[in-house]
């Protein structure tokens, strides 16, 4: 049996990257110039209706995800931030060090 190579995302990592996308309006520009505007913008629609996700790798979307969530670090590091769900802020940070990890590793 051959296992397909993806990430797999828990709620709350689903949740902080949503976050992230909605947070960072310049990042999400600057990625518009290396991506693909509608693949982008779908990303961050999926997340935001997820509990979790299992997705196939993709080189593209792993890059835009591990941008978003080191941008969102530094946004909840630098100011008072505004989360719209019942997270806690370390719960945010730590699913979004796991994007970073998970994201900048090749799949397996």
């Amino acid at each position: 049996m051959r296992i397909a190579k993806g990430i797999e995302m828990c709620r709350e990592e689903c949740c902080a990257l949503a976050h992230a996308f909605a947070n960072n309006r310049e990042t999400v520009k600057a990625l518009c110039g290396l991506i693909d505007p509608e693949l982008l913008r779908l990303s961050a629609d999926i997340l935001l209706r997820s509990t979790g996700l299992f997705r196939r790798a993709n080189l593209a979307i792993d890059g835009a995800y591990e941008t978003m969530a080191a941008a969102e670090l530094e946004r909840l590091k630098n100011g008072p931030p505004a989360l719209r769900c019942a997270h806690s802020v370390k719960v945010h940070e730590a699913a979004l060090r796991c994007i970073v990890s998970k994201c900048s590793l090749p799949a397996c």
